[in-house]
């Protein structure tokens, strides 16, 4: 180990110790009955923070005097974590010289715990903000307002795919006007002008139109590494090149493009019950390169003619920048909204319907019963934005920062 150590670099040294945000910030459940007005808050509990930075306020605009003065905490943050890497890093060259191999076993030993306790205290937090989650969409359920002869309202904005030539115009059109909602998912989750502080908050939204629910995640997350490395990680673990054609992730259709993906994700484990109703998103995704950021879009697609879902699909929306704050630094801002499974025209499943069980008939009389609820769904939803995307970009990047050519 101390082998291992003396050969890293400073840098690198100062990286593989970076506190990760995913185990200090805790993330805010806001209920929301009415787009324009949130009606209750429930905060995961706080753990001490002993080494996080401070946390402020999200909705003070912050100027650039304080952009400023977040940089050079974090560059104070670093440079403390680095100093002490270094003198462990003589203590364990001098250990190796001095000491027997018994010392050696103990030290590795240590280190093994050290990494289990960092293991234990995500999952720790992981459950903790799944019962919150849990205990936010209970008090949606018991508080939303009914909603009566809704059954056969219609989505406005069903995006679909024809099986012909304009397939490919199609998929331009889709994403483009995606694109162009950026900045106003943005300004409505504060995320315009960029936070001194790391940002994790779920939001449970009642959607009237259909009498069902869905989850809306925001996060913004400051990174030691330029905006180009964390672009191509952040790219890898969206569209889950690492699980292609594989029981989590399928590509639905190859396309010449690099910058693009079409890709179907399970949204239930049907191994545990054979007989459930699957599950899917099925979405496109693109990567657009600016001068300072790298912008993806993810926009999930109801209807596709040459591709249908064998199952219920739901709807998702995905826009995520990372920006340039330094050469060596950047800033990761996400906002994913994730919806109920869609019926007949893209009508959304409403509450009830997912309390009681859907089914799909696979044949006359023969119903298979929907085990997947509504809540877990959506807790399923949040989890997948919330840690398994930033659990995989963080082992992305704290293996081998991969390079922007390397993630085609």
């Amino acid at each position: 180990m101390s082998t291992q150590l003396a050969t890293m670099s400073a840098a690198d040294l100062a990286l593989a110790d970076f506190e990760d945000p995913v185990d200090e910030i805790a993330t805010q459940f806001e209920l929301d009955f009415d787009p324009l007005e949130v009606v209750d808050i429930l905060t995961v509990t706080s753990f001490p923070e002993t080494t996080a930075l401070p946390i402020a306020s999200p909705k003070k605009a912050m100027n650039r005097k304080e952009e400023l003065a977040s940089l050079r905490k974090l560059t104070q943050y670093l440079e403390a974590q680095l100093g002490t890497l270094e003198s462990n890093r003589a203590a364990f060259a001098a250990r190796e010289v001095s000491t027997g191999e018994w010392e050696k076993t103990a030290t590795d030993a240590w280190q093994t715990r050290e990494a289990a306790e960092r293991d234990n205290k995500r999952l720790k937090r992981a459950v903790e903000e799944q019962l919150a989650m849990i205990e936010a969409m209970d008090t949606m359920l018991r508080k939303r307002p009914r909603v009566e002869n809704m059954a056969e309202s219609l989505c406005a904005d069903v995006t679909r795919l024809g099986d012909d030539d304009t397939r490919g115009r199609a998929m331009d059109r889709i994403l483009e006007a995606h694109l162009s909602s950026l900045n106003h998912v943005f300004v409505r989750a504060k995320l315009i002008d960029t936070p001194s502080s790391e940002i994790k908050s779920a939001k449970i939204l009642h959607l009237p139109l259909h009498d069902s629910l869905a989850v809306d995640v925001v996060r913004c997350w400051h990174l030691p590494y330029s905006f180009d490395v964390v672009a191509a990680a952040a790219w890898r673990a969206w569209t889950h090149q690492a699980d292609d054609n594989t029981p989590q992730s399928k590509i639905v259709e190859c396309l010449a493009d690099l910058d693009t993906r079409y890709i179907r994700v399970p949204l239930n484990d049907t191994a545990k019950c054979p007989k459930a109703t699957r599950i899917f998103t099925q979405s496109l995704f693109r990567r657009k390169y600016e001068a300072t950021r790298v912008v993806i879009l993810g926009r999930g697609i109801l209807d596709d003619a040459r591709h249908p879902a064998p199952g219920h699909v739901a709807d998702a929306l995905t826009w995520i920048t990372v920006e340039r704050v330094t050469e060596t630094s950047c800033v990761y801002k996400c906002c994913g909204r994730r919806f109920a499974p869609t019926a007949r025209h893209g009508r959304m499943r409403t509450v009830d319907e997912m309390v009681v069980g859907l089914g799909l008939t696979t044949a006359a009389a023969d119903r298979d019963e929907l085990t997947g609820m509504l809540g877990d769904i959506l807790v399923h939803a949040y989890c997948d934005i919330g840690h398994r995307i930033e659990h995989d970009m963080h082992t992305l990047l704290h293996a081998r920062p991969p390079t922007a050519a390397q993630s085609g």
